[in-house]
């Protein structure tokens, strides 16, 4: 019989080893020029709509810094998310010089694979997480009243959550479009957002990505609006 102490032994350099490979993959993902080009935009969205959280605050029709930020999480979401997402789904031979030295480190396949998935979710907070979180709490700053203060703070919480989800989703769409095209995995994830999205005008209770991320903005944009 094993006792526990051994397992956790054997465990712990595990999860220590996987860690760094993930983070060694998020670098090669952080380096693509899609991925470059989705963090200078997620910053002058940011930036833009940092400028504009003031007169939203004060608006002749009472607070509207939160429609504000949800506005700046729909571009970060369609904008930055997209050109994140396009970039993460590439092919194996784009990946093999990286996959290989993974592989020469002593990774299975199975880990190479799920490290990269986890570092496509780890990128996808880092690039949307932090500007929509820092406008969240900048909307949050600028409340003149107690109730108002708590609405923004529960908007702050439903934008963690929603960044949660759609990083997420994002992981199993590149899951998906790996799986289905594995050599031309991008025109697959196209084809996953698109497809579905069209036929929804025929089938109007057919799921598709951007009808999913609209209902979730929706209920964000429906957080603590009783508290106005």
């Amino acid at each position: 019989m094993v006792s526990a102490a051994p397992q956790a032994l054997v465990v712990a350099p595990r999860r220590q080893r996987f860690l760094p490979l993930v983070r060694f993959f998020d670098e090669c993902l952080k380096a693509r020029p899609g991925a470059q080009l989705g963090k200078v935009a997620a910053w002058a969205v940011t930036l833009g709509y940092l400028v504009a959280l003031p007169f939203g605050a004060r608006a002749v029709t009472g607070d509207a810094s939160d429609k504000v930020v949800i506005s700046a999480l729909s571009w970060l979401t369609w904008l930055v998310g997209s050109l994140l997402a396009v970039s993460a789904a590439s092919s194996a031979a784009d990946d093999g010089a990286t996959r290989a030295l993974a592989f020469t480190r002593g990774f299975s396949h199975r880990a190479i694979d799920r490290a990269q998935l986890f570092a496509v979710g780890r990128r996808a907070v880092r690039v949307m997480g932090i500007p929509s979180t820092l406008l969240a709490v900048a909307a949050l700053s600028l409340a003149r009243s107690w109730h108002v203060a708590l609405s923004r703070l529960l908007l702050v919480v439903g934008v963690v959550g929603y960044v949660a989800v759609v990083a997420a989703l994002m992981v199993l769409l590149v899951r998906i479009a790996r799986g289905l095209g594995p050599r031309r995995p991008r025109s697959a994830l196209v084809a996953l957002v698109v497809v579905p999205h069209l036929l929804r005008e025929l089938f109007p209770r057919l799921p598709s990505v951007p009808a999913l991320v609209g209902f979730v903005a929706g209920e964000l944009a429906g957080i603590g609006a009783h508290l106005r």
